[in-house]
């Protein structure tokens, strides 16, 4: 389901680099309460170069949420080990064609230890090219402890979208940098634009 029609994310609008959005995880319960939303959850993202010119997305989820939003292929044991794991990640084809990482395996990679749980697979989409963490995790070994780079709303409608994201929007209208709520494939297409340029 990743970029589907019913999916809003919440960000930072005033930020240079997208990747760089903080969103108070606090957030999530004031927006939880709001007509039109059937669910809630945050990623929290970073961007690594593991060679010369070469650079991956790493992102933390909540693991029990993730999958009712992505739609992710992955076996029922994979995910289950992932989900106990505090310090287990899922890591997407792309990723384990690069590294030639095995599920079961313990790996270290600039100063990140983790343990290999799962490899999945979701139809053209740049999470194949991604490793999975749980949110907690990731805030620790990025320093955002306490933030999401978006929080993702499933909304019960694409017809409600422009009602929910004013409101939401209205609702933080006091934060410095400025509250956006816009379609998740939006959000995350300037994100890999943004990562593309980069590169």
């Amino acid at each position: 389901r990743s970029g589907s029609e019913d999916l809003l994310a919440v960000f930072e609008s005033n930020r240079a680099c997208v990747m760089a959005s903080l969103v108070p995880e606090a957030y999530k319960s004031r927006i939880e309460g709001l007509s039109h939303i059937e669910d809630i959850t945050g990623e929290v993202r970073h961007m690594i170069v593991y060679a010369p010119k070469k650079s991956l997305t790493i992102a933390g989820v909540e693991p029990h949420k993730f999958r009712n939003f992505k739609g992710i292929k992955i076996s029922e044991a994979e995910y289950e080990d992932f989900k106990k794991d505090p310090h287990g990640v899922i890591i997407g084809k792309k990723v384990k064609r690069i590294f030639k990482w095995k599920t079961g395996e313990s790996v270290a990679l600039q100063g990140m230890n983790f343990n290999i749980r799962g490899v999945f697979r979701l139809p053209l989409s740049v999470y194949n090219g991604m490793i999975i963490f749980h949110k907690e995790d990731m805030q620790k070994l990025i320093n955002k402890e306490g933030y999401f780079t978006a929080i993702t709303l499933k909304i019960d409608s694409p017809k409600n979208k422009a009602e929910v994201s004013k409101t939401v929007e209205q609702l933080f209208a006091d934060h410095p940098a400025g509250i956006s709520c816009k379609s998740e494939t939006e959000f995350w297409g300037m994100t890999e634009k943004q990562m593309g340029d980069f590169g």
